[in-house]
């Protein structure tokens, strides 16, 4: 993983380098009626279940919280939706009232990012949403402007990797026969 390897000031520019190879699609609410980001999450579960909205995945809060569930952040400020074919049809079904603005200072409510992963493939499983890659998590933690919980959530990541790799050892550690190890007497 990056954080084993570069430090933070490394990570955080190659995240906003990737930022950028992304198109983002923003959508604000004109009159203040929309749902909240998380019954809207739900319901793009709801469309995903009936084989709609296949190729999204959650970025932002939501899937940051979801790959490091000890990020502290009370409530997502938005939805951001990783979408891999470019179709952003699903929109009207999550909120009718959402309108595309093109304006960084109108507050985006829901966040499209087109992109590409090379390798994701198509998510035809009629599943939960699944998360976006970690890059795309932390590009967007940054992109909201939460710089220092991007630096938590990925350092944390950091250390849940470093934990699984030193359990995987162990398992395998203790899995593996003594003969060879333990001198025979003769």
């Amino acid at each position: 993983m990056l954080s084993e390897e570069l430090p933070w000031p490394t990570v955080l520019r190659l995240a906003q380098e990737h930022a950028k190879e992304r198109r983002v699609i923003r959508y604000a609410d004109p009159n203040g009626l929309t749902r909240s980001p998380l019954e809207m999450a739900r319901r793009l579960d709801t469309l995903h279940g009936r084989g709609e909205a296949a190729e999204v995945s959650f970025g932002g809060v939501l899937g940051a919280e979801r790959l490091y569930p000890d990020l502290n952040i009370t409530t997502p400020p938005r939805l951001g939706v990783c979408v891999y074919n470019s179709d952003s049809s699903f929109v009207r079904q999550l909120d009718a009232g959402l309108l595309e603005t093109s304006d960084p200072d109108d507050k985006a409510v829901l966040v499209l990012h087109m992109t590409r992963d090379p390798t994701r493939g198509p998510n035809k499983s009629h599943e939960l949403v699944v998360v976006a890659s970690p890059v795309d998590c932390l590009a967007d933690l940054l992109e909201i402007g939460l710089e220092a919980e991007a630096k938590d959530y990925w350092l944390g990541l950091s250390r849940q990797r470093k934990r699984r790799n030193r359990l995987k050892c162990w398992r395998r550690v203790r899995s593996e026969p003594l003969s060879g190890l333990v001198p025979t007497t003769r």
